[in-house]
């Protein structure tokens, strides 16, 4: 990402692509602009259309806030997003690699096809 224009497109799709409440945007927004984070943005005759995100932490790359345009979807835009962030990890250093996706959405079969594999975990809940 070079620019506050190509940052701010970014953010764009990747809100429009997870069409989230107001305050959640607000959070995605706060989130995908901490330096850390790397963003990167797929372009169809030069529009944005997909989004995804990327962090390092030592040995380790963090995928995640990924969103594609729905009129895109299906055209391979996630798996080409995912493929390229896998890229940007190895360049950084990265051996490893880890994402979340709901159990049997599009993202997790992209990860699968991707070779990642199903980490169980437990989550823990309690009335607010």
């Amino acid at each position: 990402m070079r620019s506050a224009d190509e940052r701010m497109a970014f953010l764009d799709v990747l809100i429009a692509g997870y069409a989230t409440p107001v305050e959640v945007q607000r959070f995605l927004r706060a989130e995908h602009s901490a330096g850390a984070v790397r963003c990167f943005t797929a372009w169809a005759d030069g529009k944005p259309v997909g989004a995804a995100a990327m962090s390092v932490h030592g040995r380790t790359a963090v995928l995640g806030g990924a969103a594609t345009l729905p009129h895109h979807r299906g055209c391979g835009v996630q798996a080409a997003l995912l493929g390229h962030r896998l890229r940007a990890a190895r360049c950084a250093g990265a051996v490893a690699a880890t994402a979340t996706a709901a159990p049997g959405s599009p993202s997790a079969r992209n990860l699968v096809r991707s070779g990642f594999h199903l980490e169980p975990r437990t989550g823990w809940n309690r009335p607010a």
